[in-house]
C-alpha cells in the first residue's frame, strides 16, 4: 500500500514538474527569413524598398535609386553608390542643358549654334564632376542572394542648391555667357535660388 502511494505521489510530482517546466518557457517567435528580390517565387510581386520603387520628390534635392550585385558585400555597396552617382550626373546634365537653353532662348540666340552646344556640354560635365562628391547615401538595403552574393539597393541624394551655385559660378567665369545671360529672367531666378541656398547653409552652420 505504501509502495503504491509512493508511486502515485512520485508520478504526480513528475507531472507537476513537466507542467511547470513547459508553462514557464515562452515559445520563441518564428524567424522570418529576408527574401532577396532575385529569389522571389515566380508569380509573386517582387519586394524591393519603397524608396527604390518610387523615389521621393523634393524641389530641393535630386534623387537617384540604384542597385548592384557582387560576391563581396563591400563591393556591392560601393558599386551601387557609384551607379547612383552616375545617375545623378545624368540628371545634372539634363537640368543644366535645359537651363542653358532657356537662357539662350530669352536672349534670342539659336540653340543649334555649335559653339553654344559645345559650351553647354563642357559646363554640364564640369558641374557634375564638381558637385557629385557632395552627394549622400540617404537610404541603403543589403540582401543576401544565394550562397555567395550580395545585392545592395541605395538611394543617393544631392542638394540642387550646390548644382545651381556651381552653374552660376561657371556662367560668371565665362565673360561672353555672363554678358549675354545676366539680363535674362532665368538668370535672375538662378541668382535668387543660389542666394536662398547660401542663406540656408549659413542658418545650418555650414560655411
Amino acid at each position: 500500500m505504501k509502495k503504491t502511494a509512493f508511486i502515485l505521489v512520485s508520478t504526480l510530482a513528475l507531472m507537476l514538474i513537466i507542467f511547470l517546466g513547459c508553462g514557464g518557457k515562452e515559445k520563441a517567435p518564428a524567424v522570418q527569413p529576408v527574401v532577396s528580390p532575385a529569389n522571389t517565387p515566380e508569380g509573386m510581386e517582387v519586394q524591393v524598398p519603397d524608396w527604390y520603387a518610387k523615389p521621393p520628390s523634393d524641389p530641393n534635392y535630386l534623387y537617384a535609386p540604384a542597385t548592384f550585385k557582387a560576391t563581396d558585400m563591400g563591393l556591392s555597396v560601393e558599386q551601387a553608390m557609384q551607379v547612383g552617382r552616375d545617375e545623378l550626373a545624368r540628371q545634372i546634365a539634363v537640368r543644366v542643358t535645359n537651363m542653358m537653353k532657356r537662357y539662350q532662348e530669352e536672349t534670342g540666340g539659336s540653340e543649334e549654334n555649335a559653339e553654344f552646344l559645345s559650351t553647354v556640354s563642357t559646363v554640364s560635365k564640369s558641374i557634375a564632376d564638381e558637385v557629385i562628391s557632395g552627394s549622400n547615401c540617404k537610404e541603403k538595403k543589403i540582401y543576401k542572394e544565394g550562397a555567395k552574393s550580395f545585392r545592395t539597393y541605395v538611394l543617393m541624394e544631392l542638394p540642387i542648391g550646390t548644382m545651381n551655385a556651381s552653374l552660376l559660378e561657371k556662367i560668371k567665369e565665362n565673360k561672353n555667357m555672363y554678358t549675354r545671360f545676366r539680363a535674362s529672367q532665368a538668370f535672375q531666378e538662378l541668382e535668387d535660388e543660389v542666394q536662398k541656398y547660401e542663406q540656408f547653409k549659413q542658418s545650418q552652420g555650414s560655411k
